[in-house]
């Protein structure tokens, strides 16, 4: 009695766990299908480079280029180098001996300092306004009808690194022209409290500024001025940048200050566009927006030095780009930031139960109902406390963890028998499988659906370990409990047995697609073939979401055929390959800067074709069969 007690209870608290990451879920599609507006922004010194080879004036590249759609424009904190046609460096001994100065003039001039010069008074004033703000001790000279000169106290590559500001008058001329402007500040050493307000106080007269970005590897002030940059910032009332694949320390901070006003950025490197196609780049663009929320894309120009005109060739491409954007039902404007969904802690304290619960029901399919009671309760009362201590976060992604591990494992061990089934009895437990793997997944969601995972600026943790512990748990399993075996007598049989070579070859096969498919999880996944980029990309334009691969091809097929053969110990390697399917599928859902209904759509576009696939597999094994039984005969 006290035992159906005790299951009701535990069936109580899943079916609830399941409903409340349901409600989280849904409102986080509800959400993320709001935000479906995307800036197409090109960057200012292509734009120079454009005009300058097609002899065209700045406002007519901005015209033509706001025919096509481009809503948005990158400027860049300009630097010495792109300033090279109106500006110049010297070093204070070098400015002694070649220029005719005053001796007034000669004693301000410090003979180890480096100098920017220039003929335009302008230039001068905006140049001498970031010396102010970034070096130390500067030092201005004016020479009678110029050159005009600043200095300070930096090594060549400090300088070479220096932000020299914006160019002003251009930019004034794309906002009024109704561009949206964003822009990218460059990192200094020893920031001052004031210095934020200063540089700033530049930008606030831009109508249209939508965007801050920043340059380098360490944002402007981190580790001890930040607070100060977000303070400017949301006086700006704009949204930072995250550029995707670009780690910048600092930035996860900053973003927090901010209340996650993020909006997430892709680009092309130029190194990579010199040897990329125009119609992979839109191919990269398109994906980017389609499936990772990134809102802004700065499209890279395609600068053929055998052409010219370089113009005409981008207008076309930019409005492919457009093109394969808008057809996904997006609009091109300022970019939309995202919203997280409903938080509750009581919704989310449900949710972890449900993870334990799972942990329980996997106990006693392997056969410890009651060590895994003890340790479910342990693990309850462990959850609450870090909910109650304000380590929620942790305790979030430690469950969500546990349930790519739990509900796969679970699954297959649900579904697995000795004696096999027909054709229609396989479909119908891989199906059964699936469901019970998307309970984790389901509740894996409603874990990490908050904006910090959506936005990327925190993810998932223990891929690896999430992609190889099912396996374990699944293979221990299977040996101790479905084939009864003696560990300790099976162990030693093992190690004293003559491997025949093809049993030899058989496991190397293994033990390199194992090596393999641990190597192609996670965020340092290798560079895949180009065959496979070319195959996956057949699959997108033909599915709209591609499958993963590891679903369709290998894993739901060959589960499909260890439930139509029945488990028998040579079909472990099957079994095993199979699982592969159940734990990719999970971990699918764990890429929470995907859009969820993508996620959505690539679990039953693998689940559908994996079954076909399946269907064939075991199609072509009957016909085998049969072959092997009239051979036999005759």
């Amino acid at each position: 009695m006290k035992k159906k007690i005790i299951s009701l209870m535990l069936l109580v608290v899943f079916v609830v766990a399941l409903i409340s990451a349901g409600v989280i879920a849904g409102d986080r599609i509800k959400k993320e299908a709001l935000s479906r507006q995307v800036e197409l922004s090109v960057e200012y010194a292509q734009i120079m480079d454009v005009a300058r080879q097609g002899n065209y004036s700045y406002k007519e590249v901005l015209e033509s280029l706001q025919s096509v759609g481009v809503t948005g424009i990158l400027f860049k904190e300009q630097t010495v180098a792109d300033l090279e046609q109106s500006a110049w460096t010297a070093n204070g001994n070098q400015l002694l001996a070649s220029l005719k100065l005053t001796d007034d003039l000669k004693s301000k001039i410090v003979p180890d300092y480096l100098y920017v010069l220039t003929m335009d008074k302008g230039l001068y004033e905006r140049i001498a306004k970031q010396f102010a703000i970034k070096v130390a001790d500067p030092v201005q000279i004016e020479v009678p009808g110029g050159p005009y000169g600043v200095g300070g106290r930096l090594t060549g590559k400090q300088l070479a690194n220096l932000g020299l500001g914006f160019p002003e008058e251009q930019m004034k001329i794309a906002d009024k022209m109704g561009f949206n402007l964003q822009a990218q500040i460059r990192s200094w050493n020893q920031v001052d409290d004031e210095d934020f307000a200063a540089l700033f106080s530049h930008l606030k007269q831009f109508a249209n500024l939508d965007l801050i970005l920043f340059n380098d590897k360490t944002i402007p002030g981190y580790p001890g001025k930040y607070l100060l940059l977000a303070e400017e910032i949301r006086k700006l009332d704009v949204p930072i940048g995250l550029i995707e694949f670009y780690k910048q320390k600092g930035f996860t901070q900053l973003a927090n200050a901010l209340e996650k006003k993020v909006v997430r950025l892709h680009s092309i490197d130029p190194a990579q566009m010199a040897t990329m196609t125009p119609q992979t780049a839109i191919d990269r663009y398109e994906l980017a927006v389609s499936e990772r929320n990134i809102r802004n894309i700065l499209v890279r120009f395609v600068l053929d030095e055998e052409s010219d005109t370089w113009l005409e060739d981008n207008l076309i491409y930019l409005t492919k780009v457009k093109d394969s954007i808008t057809a996904h039902g997006f609009t091109l404007g300022r970019p939309a930031t995202l919203t997280g969904p409903i938080y509750s802690g009581l919704l989310i304290l449900l949710i972890g139960l449900g993870v334990i619960v799972g942990g329980i029901l996997l106990a006693n399919v392997l056969g410890f109902p009651i060590p895994g009671l003890i340790l479910g309760i342990l693990a309850a009362i462990g959850w609450l406390g870090l909910l109650v201590t304000g380590h929620g976060l942790a305790g979030r992604k430690l469950l969500a963890l546990a349930a790519t591990i739990i509900f796969p494992s679970l699954a297959v061990l649900l579904a697995v028998k000795e004696e096999g089934t027909d054709l229609k009895g396989s479909v119908l437990l891989l199906l059964r499988t699936t469901v019970i793997s998307l309970c984790g997944a389901l509740l894996m969601v409603g874990l990490l659906s908050e904006l910090s995972f959506m936005l990327k600026l925190d993810q998932f943790s223990g891929v690896k370990f999430a992609h190889i512990a099912p396996l374990v748990i699944i293979t221990c399993a299977i040996i101790w409990f479905t084939e009864k075996r003696d560990t300790f007598k099976t162990i030693v049989e093992f190690l004293n047995s003559n491997i025949q070579v093809w049993y030899a070859l058989v496991a190397g096969i293994m033990a390199v697609a194992l090596v393999i498919y641990v190597m192609r999880t996670g965020n340092d996944a290798p560079t895949v073939s180009s065959f496979e980029l070319q195959f996956r990309g057949w699959l997108q334009k033909v599915l709209a979401v591609r499958p993963r691969t590891k679903e369709f091809l290998i894993g739901h097929p060959l589960l499909m055929l260890t439930f139509y053969l029945g488990y028998k110990h040579r079909l472990l390697p099957v079994l095993i390959l199979g699982t592969i399917g159940q734990i990719s599928l999970v971990n699918t859902f764990a890429h929470v800067h995907t859009p969820l209904i993508i996620s959505i759509m690539r679990m039953l576009n693998g689940l559908w074709l994996g079954i076909i696939i399946g269907i064939l597999l075991i199609v072509l094994c009957r016909i085998l069969r049969e072959l092997g039984r009239r051979n036999y005969h005759v």
